[in-house]
């Protein structure tokens, strides 16, 4: 089983990927660790391509189980995973944003409000997680994911992301866990 939980940012894929991983218990990875350098503010540092993807290959190829948060479509040079599954969640633009706005908040505190030492790359962000939907971005977007998506050959599971977590990770379980 080697399941890859993907969707916009807000979406719910790591909270989802690491439910998975305790109900299934089976290691969980998440692909902004192997995207982002370490860094105070975080995510402010991408790794080179190479890097990241021999990162991502070194901690998962040699395990037969895991869950994936994250997506690595767009990623050059792509890392071959064999996927045996893979769930897109979707979720609107505006439950999206509340989302971040509030675990933003939660994470990192004053340091996202005017005067923190994040606001402008807290603004940043939420500017370019709004843009999802209409694809005028770099990075993961609505679009990409579903070309994405079209091209792969293992079952794809698309789940409504404003559902409860509980049941999100029945169906998942229910549709995807025996593989």
């Amino acid at each position: 089983m080697r399941i890859n939980v993907i969707g916009a940012s807000g979406s719910g894929a790591s909270t989802i990927g690491r439910l998975l991983s305790e109900k299934l218990l089976v290691p969980h990875f998440d692909c902004d660790d192997y995207f982002h350098a370490p860094s105070d503010p975080p995510f402010q540092s991408p790794r080179p391509p190479e890097e990241r993807t021999s990162l991502l290959l070194r901690d998962l190829s040699p395990i037969e189980c895991w869950i994936l948060s994250g997506g690595i479509c767009g990623w050059v040079p792509y890392p071959e995973l064999s996927f045996t599954g893979i769930v897109f969640l979707y979720v609107p633009p505006d439950i999206r944003l509340a989302r971040l706005r509030q675990r933003e908040q939660e994470r990192f505190g004053s340091r996202v409000l005017p005067g923190g030492d994040m606001h402008a790359s807290h603004l940043e962000f939420l500017h370019w997680a709004s843009r999802y939907d209409a694809g005028d971005v770099d990075g993961k977007t609505l679009t990409r994911h579903e070309a994405w998506l079209g091209q792969q050959c293992c079952p794809v599971l698309r789940i409504d992301g404003t559902m409860p977590l509980s049941e999100s990770v029945e169906v998942i379980l229910k549709t995807l866990g025996d593989r």
